[in-house]
């Protein structure tokens, strides 16, 4: 029998074609693979295309089978006609309907923080001056007034941050608003320092400097690309309530880092372990076959994304090694599981990250990988208590970690790096970085000189 071709987008595809494409489908089949938009770049002669999606992604080579046209949108109805002007009276009484509610609100945003001073300021109105009143000589006036500050009055309106960080623009003196700022900010890092002293002390260790272990590493070797870096998310549950980020203090006492997938079972097992440690090589075979492993039997979690599993637990295994490094980053105000060096008089601090090491990577359910988190470790009863299976900690890297950072400290362009995956990152550098190398390096130098909390030993108790 001759094989039937493969099925080809209904309509023509041209370069400069809208399309919606399954991402990966092409190099590790449909399952769990999405539809994402794209636009065609380039008709390869195999009947392949190359796209280059709406995210800033590309790929190439991308079968027929796993495109979808995209109709044109319809053409747009003609504009309505514009509704009559408002006068200038309407447009007038709107504005101070909205100016009067929006004073309403902050007036009761600022007496929740307890500036009544503040409140009683946030007003438009203003005392009459009588009509006709001839005025007097500037040297019968005295000394003309440069600012209500300087004149030691309080300024009508000001800048302030409710109790959520939203800034409150109530107008007024630039220069109260830096010093307002100013405070603020001081008030914030005095308050992480004082929680990072408090750590300190609940670890048993003094309050002299810091001695860090002669095993971090240089800023130049965390820069360097070519050792790879893996964001683990520290088994965060985002949608719960409340959101959980359940395993961040269990890392960092343990010294550890894994991925947290089921462990690998039959064959697929038995191959690891007799080839380990793992080549770069063995990455494709390795995913190919925790795939096909997943595909029969129950899985622990049903929630958790095959594909995703399979590819991130293949790049785990073959390129963490000793000198990798280790990002893990901590969220959510409300987590009930929270360290308390994250806390400061009960309230907390800011989303933090935390940089790591890897010293040891045992192989995968080994004996030595067993002893990293054994009872005598981490105790069935902590484990219930922080609602995790002791069966998705296996895989696991013995782990420095060894400086802290707050997010809010980092760059823009960092934040929105980290909060994001970085596994489709890690393999853009590993596969050379295709052009990226100068961004991705300003982002890892950023992560480190925002790390300004240095961790010691010290830390290995319980937070």
């Amino acid at each position: 029998l001759i094989p039937a071709p493969a099925p080809r987008p209904a309509a023509p595809m041209n370069s400069g074609s809208r399309v919606r494409a399954r991402y990966l489908a092409s190099q590790h089949g449909p399952a769990g693979t999405k539809w994402f938009d794209a636009t065609v770049t380039k008709c390869n002669r195999d009947g392949t295309f190359d796209l280059s999606y709406d995210d800033g992604d590309k790929e190439q080579c991308v079968k027929p089978e796993f495109i979808k046209s995209v109709k044109a949108p319809p053409a747009a109805a003609p504009p309505a006609a514009a509704p009559p002007a408002a006068t200038v009276a309407e447009l007038l009484s709107a504005y101070e309907l909205e100016r009067e509610e929006n004073i309403r609100a902050n007036k009761a945003a600022l007496s929740r923080l307890g500036l009544d001073e503040a409140a009683a300021a946030c007003s438009t109105k203003k005392e009459a001056k009588p009509r006709g009143k001839k005025r007097a000589a500037p040297e019968a006036r005295g000394p003309v007034r440069t600012s209500r500050r300087l004149s030691g009055e309080l300024p009508e309106e000001v800048f302030v941050e409710d109790e959520e960080g939203r800034r409150l623009v109530l107008g007024g003196d630039t220069e109260l608003i830096a010093a307002m700022q100013a405070a603020e900010q001081e008030a914030k890092r005095k308050g992480r320092e004082e929680a990072w002293e408090a750590a300190r002390q609940q670890a048993g260790t003094s309050a002299g400097p810091l001695s860090i272990p002669s095993s971090a590493p240089e800023k130049d070797q965390f820069i360097r690309l070519s050792t790879p870096c893996f964001h683990l998310n520290t088994f965060i549950r985002s949608k719960s309530v409340p959101r959980e980020n359940r395993a961040f203090g269990l890392f960092l006492k343990l010294g550890i880092a894994t991925p947290g997938f089921g462990p690998l079972k039959g064959n697929t097992l038995e191959r690891v372990q007799q080839q380990w440690p793992l080549s770069a090589d063995f990455q494709e075979p390795l995913r190919q076959s925790i795939a096909e492993d997943l595909k029969v039997g129950p899985r622990i979690n049903e929630d958790d994304n095959p594909a995703s599993e399979a590819a991130q637990v293949a790049l785990w295994n073959t390129h963490c090694e000793p000198g990798a490094f280790i990002l893990c980053r901590h969220a959510y105000h409300e987590n009930p599981f929270m360290p308390a060096a994250l806390k400061h008089g009960g309230k907390y601090q800011g989303d933090v990250y935390v940089l790591g090491r890897v010293e040891e990577m045992p192989p995968p359910q080994s004996d030595a990988d067993r002893a990293l988190v054994s009872e005598d470790r981490v105790t069935d009863e902590r484990l219930a208590a922080l609602n995790m299976l002791r069966c998705y900690l296996h895989g696991c890297a013995k782990v420095n970690y060894f400086a802290l950072g707050y997010i809010d400290d980092l760059a823009p362009a960092t934040r929105g790096y980290i909060k994001q995956a970085l596994q489709p990152t890690l393999q853009q550098i590993l596969k050379g970085s295709k052009g990226k190398e100068a961004e991705h390096a300003r982002i890892r130098e950023n992560l480190w000189e925002c790390a300004t909390h240095q961790i010691g030993n010290q830390f290995s108790a319980e937070w």
